[in-house]
């Protein structure tokens, strides 16, 4: 939903928080018998919480770390893939 309604996050971030919501959710989902509660310890306390919640939070997390490192590369005169897009033309339509 980020990359629909803003511009925050760019491509390799959105695909690399997908991944590891999409894969690392059905982990947790597929070791716990394909129940949706997973028991979290938290110091001394365990604490029961929906896989989808989990995997929503691994998505935004790794797409901030991924967007920051991404940034951090393109500043620093690494990464050359930021160059801008070709200008498009409009395609003539038929003849009269």
């Amino acid at each position: 939903m980020f990359g629909l309604f803003t511009s925050w996050f760019r491509a390799p971030a959105l695909l690399a928080g997908w991944a590891v919501g999409l894969f690392g959710g059905t982990y947790l989902a597929w070791s716990d018998g394909l129940k949706p509660p997973h028991a979290l310890m938290i110091a001394d306390s365990k604490v029961t919480v929906y896989v989808g919640v989990i995997a929503l939070v691994a998505n935004v997390v790794t797409a901030a770390v991924v967007y920051v490192a991404v940034g951090t590369r393109q500043r620093l005169g690494k990464d050359h893939s930021s160059s801008p897009p070709p200008r498009l033309r409009p395609v003539p339509g038929p003849k009269r």
